[in-house]
C-alpha cells in the first residue's frame, strides 16, 4: 500500500483549480443524476454541498493537464478503444523508496481489457559501471523506471466492467479531498489526512470524467484503486507462507507459543501436521481451528468465566471479499447445558460481538427467530450497525447456532447491510465449515 503523507490542505488548495472533465449535460440528464443522487448508497447521505464541481480552467490548461504530469509516459491506447481509463498517483516523503505510478487500461471492442503501467523511483541511487565507464542520463533515467503490461487479470477486468455499468458511478462527486457535507443525522466521515492525491480519468463514448481522491471512497475509489494496480492475466501473486510456518517443527514452535499466549490456551492442544500451517482442536469437543498464515486466528476458552471444558472460542482474522466491503467470520463452541439454551447462547454472542464495538444499547438491537438450514432448526440474531456515509458500509452481522452431538455450534458473519444475502451466507457457510473440521475423537 502507498505511504502518504501530510499533504491534505495542499490538496485542498490544488483541486480548488482543477479542471472539469465531464461534459456538459442538457437539463433532463442533470434531473436524472439529481434523482439517481437521491437514491444511490454512496451518495445519498451526502449533502447537496458535496456535489460542487471546481471552478473549470481553460482549454490549454486542460490539454496540459490531461497528459498526466510528471516523467511516465506509458504509451496511447488503440483508437477503437470504447472505454479508456488514465491513472496517477505521485510519491510521498514517507515511502522507504519514493516511487509515482501512472497506468492506462482500455477495453477492446471485443470485451477484453489491456493495460501499461509504469513506476517511477525519481530518488533511486544507479550504480555506476566500473571505470572508465559511465552513465548516461538516459541510462540512469532507464534505471528508475519499470514498465509493464499485457492482458488485464480477468478477475480485475470483470470488476471494472461491473464499476462501469455502475449508473452510480457517475453520480458521485469528482473531487474528494477530504471530508464531505453531510445530510443531517449522519455522523462525519473518517478524516482524511497525510494522504496522497491519486486520480483515474474515465474516456467513454467521446466523453470524459475525472475522479480525484486523497484517500479512497465510494465506487470511484474502488475505481480508483483497480486502474492504479492492475496486473497481468495470471500474474497475481499468491501470498507468501511465512518463514515462521516454513518447517513443521517452527510452525509447532509457533502454535505453542499462541496457545501460550491465548486466555483459555488449556481448552485447545496443538495438532498442527504440516509445515506452511497450523491448527488447534478443541480438547473436549473435537472442533478444530486452522489457517496458513501468522496471526490469522486466535483460541480461547469460551469466557473468562466459564471453565475450559464449557467450551472454546476460534477468532478468524481473515475476511471473505465482496463487492463494497469484506465480510469477517468468527466461532464458537459451548456445552449444551440444562439452562443454556442455542437461542441464549445466539443471543449472548451477537450482544458480545456487537457491543464491543457500539456500546451497551446493542441488545436493543437484537432481533431474533428461528429458521432452517439444511433441514437442521437453527436461532438465528441479526444485528444492525450504525449508518455510515457509504450506505454500502452499514453493516449487518448476522449469528446463527444449533446443537450438534452435544455442543452447541455458534457462527457469526460481519458485513455490508448493503448485501444482506452474502453475509447470511458466509454466516451459514461459516457453521457448516466448523462441523466439517471436526475429524477424529475429542483427546
Amino acid at each position: 500500500m502507498r505511504l502518504k503523507w501530510w499533504g491534505l490542505w495542499t490538496s485542498i488548495a490544488l483541486f480548488a483549480g482543477w479542471p472539469v472533465l465531464a461534459a456538459e449535460q442538457d437539463r433532463g440528464e442533470v434531473e436524472s443524476v439529481q434523482t439517481l443522487r437521491t437514491h444511490c448508497p454512496t451518495t445519498r447521505n451526502l449533502a447537496p454541498e458535496a456535489f460542487v464541481r471546481p471552478a473549470a480552467s481553460n482549454v490549454a490548461e486542460l490539454e496540459e493537464w490531461q497528459r498526466i504530469w510528471g516523467n511516465l509516459q506509458v504509451g496511447t491506447p488503440p483508437p477503437n478503444a470504447p472505454v479508456v481509463l488514465r491513472a496517477f498517483a505521485g510519491g510521498s516523503m514517507t515511502q522507504t523508496e519514493r516511487s509515482e505510478t501512472a497506468t492506462v487500461l482500455w477495453r477492446l471492442p471485443d470485451g477484453s481489457w489491456q493495460f501499461v503501467r509504469a513506476d517511477h523511483y525519481p530518488n533511486r541511487q544507479v550504480s555506476p559501471p566500473p571505470p572508465p565507464g559511465r552513465l548516461t542520463e538516459e541510462q540512469v533515467e532507464a534505471a528508475r523506471r519499470s514498465v509493464g503490461g499485457g492482458a488485464l487479470d480477468s478477475g480485475q477486468a470483470a470488476a471494472l466492467d461491473l464499476l462501469l455499468a455502475d449508473p452510480c458511478l457517475d453520480a458521485e462527486p469528482e473531487v474528494v479531498a477530504g471530508a464531505l457535507p453531510l445530510r443531517a443525522g449522519f455522523p462525519p466521515m473518517e478524516p482524511c489526512f497525510d494522504a496522497v492525491a491519486q486520480t483515474v480519468e474515465v474516456v467513454r463514448a467521446g466523453r470524459r470524467r475525472m475522479y480525484v481522491q486523497t484517500c479512497r471512497h465510494f465506487l470511484a475509489g474502488e475505481l480508483i484503486g483497480l486502474a492504479l494496480y492492475p496486473r497481468p492475466e495470471g500474474g497475481a501473486l499468491a501470498i507468501p507462507v511465512s518463514r515462521t510456518l516454513a518447517t513443521l517443527e517452527s510452525a509447532r514452535r509457533y502454535a505453542d507459543q499462541a496457545l501460550r499466549a491465548s486466555y483459555g490456551g488449556e481448552a485447545w492442544v496443538n495438532v498442527t501436521e504440516a509445515p506452511g500451517s497450523y491448527a488447534f482442536m478443541h480438547r473436549y469437543s473435537g472442533f478444530r481451528c486452522a489457517a496458513t498464515h501468522v496471526a490469522e486466528i486466535e483460541v480461547y476458552g469460551r469466557n473468562a468465566n466459564e471453565p475450559a471444558a464449557d467450551g472454546g472460542r476460534c477468532l478468524r482474522n481473515t475476511s471473505l471479499p465482496i463487492r463494497g466491503g469484506t465480510i469477517r467470520t468468527e466461532w464458537l463452541v459451548a456445552r449444551g447445558q440444562a439452562g443454556s439454551s442455542v437461542e441464549r447462547r445466539v443471543r449472548e454472542a451477537a450482544d458480545s460481538w456487537f457491543t464491543g464495538y457500539h456500546g451497551s444499547e446493542a441488545r436493543r438491537r437484537i432481533r431474533m427467530r428461528a429458521v432452517t438450514f439444511d433441514g437442521v432448526r437453527m436461532s438465528r440474531a441479526e444485528v444492525a450497525g450504525a449508518r455510515q456515509v457509504d450506505a454500502r458500509e452499514d453493516e449487518l452481522t448476522v449469528v446463527l447456532g444449533a446443537e450438534h452431538d452435544g455442543w452447541i455450534v455458534v457462527a457469526r458473519a460481519t458485513g455490508s447491510a448493503f448485501y444482506p444475502a452474502a453475509v447470511e451466507t458466509a454466516a451459514l457457510r461459516e457453521w457448516r465449515r466448523v462441523l466439517q473440521t471436526r475429524a477424529g475423537p475429542p483427546r
